[in-house]
């Protein structure tokens, strides 16, 4: 489009295989020519095992359908499309009810592009923590990015119960394509009840994780943690920071969004209350040529109002930020939710 500011609906994405109660669209990922929808509550494979859809653009800017995809044990509960993110021909989808290393430890799932033949986007590897256990719900949150893939199991027990974890995977750890876990992530001050893990984002050498539970500002007020993948020696994923919104108090849940692109992080706090109570903000970090992780800037709707939940989901890429308000009211429709763009 000409003008980069106009933004308008091109296509909408409503296969006729999806019934009643999928929650199709709970996540939503998009790379290139390719856009992955997740399914949660699909019952192909038994009630809520879950599913999603791959959409390709073709030549002539139409997008279709090309695979709906399953996990190869799908089960029941498993919820499998919870989470999907999609680098280069890889898709990585999160199953967060899976049951294989106790009930709802949860697993993610690789799938890529030519597997099992041409253009036939075939699973690759099943994805689980080394030290899974019942209850982790790993994989409600990840993240692939190229060779690199962060999984997240915010009810994960090692610094406390329901403290949170995240975990680092890489495509030829382990072998080749043996999709190998690098390193199991928590924070340096992790606490019961912290959530650390409830959302992650990575971008080349840096990871972000949300705990939007930690309490350094008040209860439930949250915090997000910075890793960088040669801090404490090579590949060694170490913490750079912890990042705290100044103006941050209990219960704003900064941290239940994280995002990173290039030199930027971006952090929702959907229960911030700068435009009424429970309107949401987000607020942004730059990396300095020094390495340090700078605070730049709070960002909210100008016109957003109570409950409107700003920040609830974002994302960043190059130099724009888009957030949404998941409760936002939009010409008398209620809570009908609303994205909005910063640059």
């Amino acid at each position: 489009d000409a003008n980069p500011e106009d933004w308008q609906q091109i296509a909408v994405l409503n296969p006729p295989q999806v019934e009643a109660d999928d929650l199709f669209g709970a996540s939503v990922a998009v790379h290139s020519n390719f856009i992955v929808v997740g399914a949660p509550q699909d019952d192909d494979l038994g009630a809520d095992a879950g599913a999603a859809y791959i959409f390709v653009k073709d030549a002539g800017n139409t997008w279709n359908l090309a695979k709906k995809i399953t996990a190869a044990d799908g089960f029941a509960g498993d919820n499998f499309g919870t989470a999907v993110s999609v680098s280069g021909n890889n898709i990585l989808v999160g199953a967060s009810m899976n049951d294989e290393k106790g009930l709802n430890a949860g697993a993610a799932y690789l799938f890529g592009k030519d597997q099992g033949g041409a253009n036939n986007w075939g699973q690759v590897k099943k994805i689980t923590a080394a030290d899974g256990e019942a209850g982790d719900m790993f994989g409600a949150s990840l993240k692939i990015d190229d060779v690199t893939a962060v999984v997240g199991a915010s009810l994960e027990d090692e610094k406390g119960m329901n403290a949170g974890a995240a975990y680092v995977f890489n495509r030829d750890q382990g072998g080749a394509n043996a999709w190998g876990q690098v390193k199991k992530l928590t924070a340096n001050d992790g606490a019961p009840l912290d959530n650390f893990g409830v959302s992650v984002g990575i971008n080349a050498s840096s990871i972000i994780v949300g705990a939007n539970l930690n309490d350094d500002n008040g209860a439930n007020s949250g915090s997000a943690y910075i890793f960088e993948r040669n801090i404490g020696g090579t590949n060694n994923w170490g913490q750079a920071i912890k990042l705290l919104p100044q103006d941050g108090t209990s219960s704003d849940q900064f941290g239940i969004a994280v995002a990173v692109n290039g030199n930027f992080a971006v952090i929702g706090a959907r229960f911030d209350n700068i435009k009424g109570s429970n309107s949401g903000a987000a607020y942004v970090w730059q990396r300095q040529p020094n390495g340090f992780w700078e605070y730049v800037s709070k960002i909210f709707d100008n016109t957003g109002a109570k409950n409107d939940q700003f920040g609830t989901v974002l994302d960043i890429y190059k130099r724009t930020i888009i957030v949404g308000a998941l409760r936002d009211d939009v010409a008398g429709k209620a809570d009908q939710g609303s994205v909005s763009f910063f640059q």
